[in-house]
């Protein structure tokens, strides 16, 4: 009973007071909104791992010379017809090799593809070790220079890692910072993962197929979905809103109908009660 008694008292104050509560709702709607525009959506690689397993803490501790193994993506470069030995998909590998090694928040040195200067071969030689960079200084695109691509690729042990087996495609290897260093702050994966696509969309061709994979991919790809999904949640608010508001015009129509229907029952009270 007592707590009945407390609930009435209680409903009384707050229909007593509405224009306070209304207030006070007001002020809480809006600073709840004021802190909702600071929110961002992002996500941590190092969130989604698990940080007390001894093998990855002795990772974190030792990171500073494990640079590039972390978070990284995989980017592979295909081509439909033929080999990658050709002069048009090594200037398309070189120039989207290029924009992605200027990306912010790319771990540059640690970056390999058959253009870095890391990917080498090595051979034994009559006079000893010999090697060089993969893509030679003197390449030209010509014939020869693309035939002595091939022989590098075959002595770099790349075959089965950088480069497919059927040599059909080709891999850009590309470590990422989790802070950037432009910016000064953590990795924006929703517009890397923008980045990306503009740039699968300048290089894809119905012969060249481009193929993104990793942890920074994925979580972009989850964040555009979810941002999707909370557009069409706000235009479902807005069409409820629209749907239930008052408006003159329908007050009106539902006014008329009350007489109408009013009038309706008064005739057929008439009807059964001449009298009336």
């Amino acid at each position: 009973m007592a707590w009945a008694a407390l609930m009435q008292l209680a409903g009384k104050q707050l229909l007593n007071h509405r224009p306070l509560v209304i207030l006070l709702c007001l002020l809480v709607t809006l600073l709840l909104g004021w802190q909702a525009t600071g929110i961002g959506i992002n996500a941590s690689y190092e969130k989604t791992i698990p940080t007390g397993h001894p093998y990855v803490a002795n990772f974190l501790e030792n990171r500073s010379e494990l640079s590039g193994l972390g978070n990284s993506l995989r980017i592979a470069v295909e081509v439909k017809q033929g080999s990658i030995f050709t002069k048009d998909y090594l200037d398309t590998l070189a120039r989207l090799n290029d924009e992605l090694y200027l990306l912010p928040g790319v771990d540059r040195p640690y970056m390999k593809s058959l253009w870095t200067p890391t990917t080498r071969w090595t051979a034994v030689t009559e006079e000893g070790l010999d090697g060089g960079t993969v893509i030679p200084d003197d390449y030209d695109g010509s014939a020869a220079s693309i035939e002595q691509v091939r022989t590098n690729v075959a002595r770099s042990g790349e075959v089965g890692q950088l480069v497919a087996g059927n040599f059909k495609s080709s891999v850009i290897f590309v470590p990422l910072l989790e802070i950037s260093p432009q910016t000064g702050k953590a990795l924006d994966y929703g517009e890397f993962s923008r980045q990306l696509e503009a740039l699968r969309d300048k290089y894809q061709t119905d012969d060249l197929r481009i193929h993104i994979t990793g942890f920074t991919k994925i979580v972009g790809d989850l964040i555009e979905g979810l941002t999707q999904v909370l557009l069409f949640f706000v235009v479902a608010v807005l069409v409820t809103v629209g749907a239930v508001w008052p408006h003159p015009l329908r007050a009106q129509h539902l006014g008329g109908g009350d007489v109408l229907a009013g009038g309706g029952t008064l005739a057929a009270r008439s009807a059964r009660h001449p009298r009336l």
